[in-house]
């Protein structure tokens, strides 16, 4: 059956018959009108949507490119002003004075030469305060309070406490939402005064305030400064431009309560927000029909896409292409939007016209295709025999196709007969073996590959015999001296009458794959082992604890059957739960059951640390997700994020349960050592904390009496 299937002759065809047309050959030659007609319908109508489509583009393309100017000027014009502060921010004179202010813990009085010295700052910064036109200059303390530069009629900010002690914490300039007092449009500038290296205060100094000095990255106070920025915004924006008819421009600016709209024009200048303001009804009224509401019907400035929907109609009145800009700096937003209606006019009489054309054509077409359809009559029977001849030429380009496919492909394919002898071979498995076909044909697996790999061939061999389907199996031997990997499968053949004539085998070798994946995980476990000698190296108990952990988890995924991958995911965790802390002093290490505070804070912040050094390791496995949870809790007390219940995942809540009990019973030195009974009682009255089935399989693994705790 084989040869006969190799050597499949030309096909030919017979005669065809001769065949007249009927009533519905006239019909369908009718017919042939309505389908020119639609089809020069859409036709035109695809050109109409084209040349709408590049309308919408020019007008976005402008759009975008005005409204980036429009930021980048803003953006720049805010930098030259943070570069005018620098003779403040970074002058030793100030920068010595605030740390000594800091030291002198001075709550609102100054005394001595820190009183002159104060007189002397003040008036820098009113001089400075005039020359760049400022509205106010203030300067803050590392307690958020203002030292200088206020007086009685001072009305500070309501919430410049709170961005004080920001700026204190990012070490950035940040520049405050828009606010107005009275007629004037402001915004605060808050500015970290860096503290000086070695300057230990200026009654102890050796040196002069010429001196050179290192400046630190440390904060010891804040620049604030008030500016106007209405005309200025006016003119950088160009509001008081012309616009194209139909376009607006909108700015908004996203505050802690909502987003509040930014207005210039004369009849409503201000700031207003959408649910407080009296006149919120008129200002917001067209914008919120144009762009996105909130689930509450409050607007949402990240609903809004950086370019609006395109219709595929003619646009309805009402129908916009919008844009959004957002400034780098102050968190405003620039809203452009375009309405379509005007913009479409001359495209709509382009469109009909185009109509008109199209049924024209289609109309001569139709009159074209009658005439032509009376002489093709004749024509019509030697056609369609050519047709035919032409089918059998293509039939037999597939088959040769075929075969050349077949040799070309890179997997082997075989087929042999029940005695275990080869009938067939591509040219893939020929080269694999190093033989030409002839060499191939009629010998059987052990005579090319051996008696061990043809043992281990003859079994699958048997499975597909007994099972009459097609099985896949992964197979790794060594063969001419070189390890191989393939993956082999193989399908029952069957004849004419579907009887079994053979055995089907497709072999796909794989060895580069598999041995790229051996060494990825020989690179990962080398990789593991660096970070662990580096945690023992920083502190011998990180890396006792660390083993301890992965030996408690290993057993206890194995107790609770879980997959592979599971226990591979558990066990890196435990290994590497620990490396965030070599950035941790030894003495916040040794005594962390003891911190409050900020202390705490700051040891709980190890665990970013250590989700960090993970992820860069690309293990393919939730490993940074499983340990940054790990110290969650399920009433939501743990850290970092607080989570709850199911938002936790089970590894991470193995994770926690273990770690829990192995820093109890195997504490650092000087602290109270729990016996394993004493360590699963204190998680049992942890009430809410743990996961009880968890801890029920976890005290029975370390103990059998355990249950009785847990029941008490």
């Amino acid at each position: 059956m084989v040869d006969k299937l190799l050597n499949i002759k030309e096909i030919s065809l017979g005669g065809v018959k001769n065949e007249r047309f009927g009533p519905w050959a006239v019909f369908m030659l009718i017919s042939v009108l309505p389908f020119f007609s639609m089809m020069a319908y859409l036709t035109t109508g695809s050109l109409a949507e084209k040349q709408e489509t590049d309308i919408d583009g020019r007008f976005m393309e402008r759009m975008e490119i005005d409204a980036n100017n429009k930021a980048r000027n803003v953006e720049r014009w805010l930098g030259d002003i943070v570069d005018k502060t620098h003779r403040i921010t970074h002058s030793r004179v100030v920068q010595m004075f605030v740390m000594d202010v800091n030291e002198s813990e001075l709550d609102a009085s100054f005394e001595g030469p820190l009183l002159q010295r104060k007189l002397y700052i003040e008036g820098v910064l009113e001089t400075f305060r005039s020359q760049q036109s400022f509205e106010t200059v203030y300067l803050a303390n590392r307690r958020a309070q203002v030292f200088t530069g206020q007086n009685d009629s001072s009305v500070l900010p309501s919430n410049y406490n709170a961005i004080v002690r920001d700026v204190f914490i990012s070490r950035k300039t940040v520049f405050s939402p828009l606010r107005m007092d009275g007629e004037k449009m402001l915004v605060d500038i808050y500015l970290p005064v860096f503290a000086l290296k070695g300057f230990e205060g200026q009654q102890k100094r050796s040196l002069t305030v010429d001196d050179e000095w290192e400046e630190t990255n440390k904060v010891v106070g804040v620049l604030m400064a008030t500016i106007s920025v209405k005309d200025q915004l006016i003119d950088l924006l160009g509001l008081n431009e012309n616009k194209p008819q139909g376009e607006h421009l909108y700015i908004f600016q996203e505050v802690l309560n909502g987003v509040e709209m930014v207005r210039f024009q004369p009849e409503y200048e201000g700031i207003f927000s959408q649910n407080k303001d009296v006149h919120a009804d008129d200002i917001f009224k067209q914008p919120w029909k144009v762009y996105y509401l909130g689930a509450e019907g409050k607007h949402d400035l990240s609903n809004v896409p950086r370019f609006g929907s395109q219709s595929t109609t003619m646009p309805k009145p009402g129908e916009i292409l919008t844009i959004k800009k957002s400034l780098k700096d102050l968190p405003l937003t620039l809203m452009y939007y375009l309405e379509l209606q005007e913009a479409y006019q001359d495209l709509l009489v382009q469109r009909r016209q185009l109509h008109f054309i199209g049924q024209l054509i289609a109309l001569l077409l139709f009159v074209f295709v009658l005439a032509l359809w009376w002489k093709m009559q004749d024509m019509r029977h030697s056609a369609l025999a050519k047709q035919y001849h032409k089918f059998s030429e293509k039939v037999n380009a597939h088959r040769h196709l075929l075969l050349s496919i077949n040799k070309a492909l890179k997997e082997h394919v075989t087929l042999k007969y029940f005695d275990g002898k080869y009938v067939y071979a591509n040219a893939a498995f020929c080269r694999f073996l190093g033989l030409k076909l002839e060499e191939v044909l009629g010998k059987t697996d052990a005579q090319l590959f051996g008696e061990k790999i043809a043992e281990d061939l003859s079994d699958l061999d048997k499975d597909v015999l007994k099972s009459k389907s097609s099985i896949t199996h992964e197979r790794s031997f060594v063969f001419k001296d070189k390890r191989f990997h393939l993956i082999v499968s193989k399908s029952p053949f069957l004849d004419g009458n579907n009887k079994f004539a053979g055995i089907t085998t497709v072999i796909k070798d794989v060895t580069d794959v598999v041995q790229a994946r051996i060494l990825k995980e020989r690179a990962l476990k080398s990789s593991v082992k660096s970070m662990m000698r580096i945690m023992q190296r920083h502190d011998e108990h990180l890396m006792r604890h660390a083993k301890y952990l992965r030996s408690l988890v290993v057993d206890f995924s194995q107790r609770l059957k879980l997959s592979e991958e599971e226990k591979t995911i558990l066990e890196i965790c435990a290994n590497l739960s620990q490396i965030g802390k070599i950035y941790l002093p030894k003495d916040m290490l040794e005594n962390h059951h003891s911190l409050e505070g900020d202390e705490l804070n700051a040891y709980r912040a190890y665990i970013e640390d250590t989700a960090y050094i993970i992820d860069t390791v690309d293990f393919s496995l939730p490993v940074v997700k499983t340990v940054y949870a790990m110290h969650e809790n399920l009433d939501g007390s743990g850290y970092p994020n607080g989570l709850k219940a199911n938002e936790i995942s089970k590894l991470s809540r193995i994770l926690n349960i273990c770690d829990r009990f192995a820093k109890l019973v195997a504490p650092r030195r000087g602290q109270k050592i729990h016996t394993p009974e004493e360590a699963i009682k204190w998680m049992v009255n942890q009430k809410g904390k743990y996961d009880l089935s968890l801890l029920q399989s976890f005290a029975e693994m370390i103990t059998e009496d355990e249950s009785t705790i847990l029941a008490s």
